[in-house]
């Protein structure tokens, strides 16, 4: 259940970074 977790913590801060950094290409 806590490596799920910590998976799904990477997964969400990966989804993030990928997201800031398109708006930066934008930018």
């Amino acid at each position: 259940m806590f490596l799920s977790e910590s998976v799904y913590e990477l997964f969400k801060y990966g989804i993030k970074g990928l997201y800031s950094s398109t708006l930066i290409i934008r930018l």
